[in-house]
């Protein structure tokens, strides 16, 4: 069995969409059990297990993991996946890495090190005797030297305390209008596992974009023409039906709701952005 656990914050057409990719690519036994806040009850099916919204992002997924705990066997799985995070595999090959924990880890959000919550694979008897968490706290240094933590940071210290190792799957697609949102994640020769569109239910901001603020005027110049360059190959901004400025980047608002309204046009959409 495998525990499928989400939290839904406010936006309701992630619900439907990952809703997609999670019937298409699920080929193993499971559960849904999801918390949401500010989305109508009618957004689920009867076969999704919703729950009331409860403390932070990290408390919330805790709390669903709690509730798989007291049901899981010893051969079951845990899936944590974010709203706005999409299959773009069958999970079983996620499964099939045996390790007891497999995640995306965003290195290229200035250096983070930690399991992130938009994709992670565990065996439900490894959480339990780890025990997993997703809350944060615990520091790292970035690659500016800044002492960072956030979700997951308290399950890497964890992870080092008891010297486990585990499975990072990172970034394949490093171009783009962004370097954290609209990312792939995989292992680098295969293909994707999944899509996670980033900050879909919250502001987007980051992290990588203050540093970027902070750099010297000709790197943010340099920046901005590669990743211009990316998106006027394979003429991007036709396929995305965003009017072409050839001297601009779209607004990243403008960039996630175009590609949201492609995500239902077909299920290889993501090969678009590699």
């Amino acid at each position: 069995m495998l525990f499928v656990m989400s939290v839904h914050f406010r936006r309701a057409e992630w619900v439907a969409l990952q809703r997609r990719y999670l019937d298409q690519y699920l080929d193993v036994e499971h559960r849904r059990l999801f918390e949401a806040e500010g989305i109508p009850q009618d957004a689920f099916t009867g076969k999704e297990e919703v729950f009331s919204y409860s403390g932070s992002h990290a408390q919330a997924l805790d709390n669903l993991a709690a509730r798989a705990l007291q049901e899981a066997a010893h051969g079951d799985f845990f899936l944590f996946i974010d709203s706005d995070a999409l299959p773009v595999a069958p999970i079983s090959q996620a499964i099939g890495l045996a390790v007891p924990l497999v995640s995306v880890r965003r290195g290229e959000n200035n250096g983070d090190r930690q399991p992130h919550p938009c994709f992670t694979v565990s065996t439900a008897e490894f959480w339990r005797h780890l025990p997993g968490t997703w809350g944060s706290g615990y520091r790292w240094r970035n690659r500016s030297l800044h002492r960072v933590t956030d979700v997951g940071g308290n399950l890497l210290q964890r992870l080092q305390e008891k010297q486990q190792g585990w499975q990072p799957i990172e970034r394949l697609n490093h171009g783009g209008v962004h370097p954290l949102w609209f990312g792939l994640y995989g292992i680098q020769g295969m293909s994707p596992l999944v899509y996670h569109h980033g900050a879909g239910s919250r502001t987007r901001k980051s992290r990588i974009d203050a540093r970027e603020q902070r750099q010297v005027p000709w790197k943010r110049r340099r920046l901005r023409r590669k990743r211009l360059e990316w998106l006027l190959a394979d003429n991007r901004w036709r396929h995305l039906g965003l009017p072409r400025r050839p001297t601009e980047l779209p607004d990243p608002e403008a960039f996630s709701a175009a590609l949201t309204r492609r995500i239902p046009m077909g299920d290889q959409f993501w090969r678009w952005l590699l």
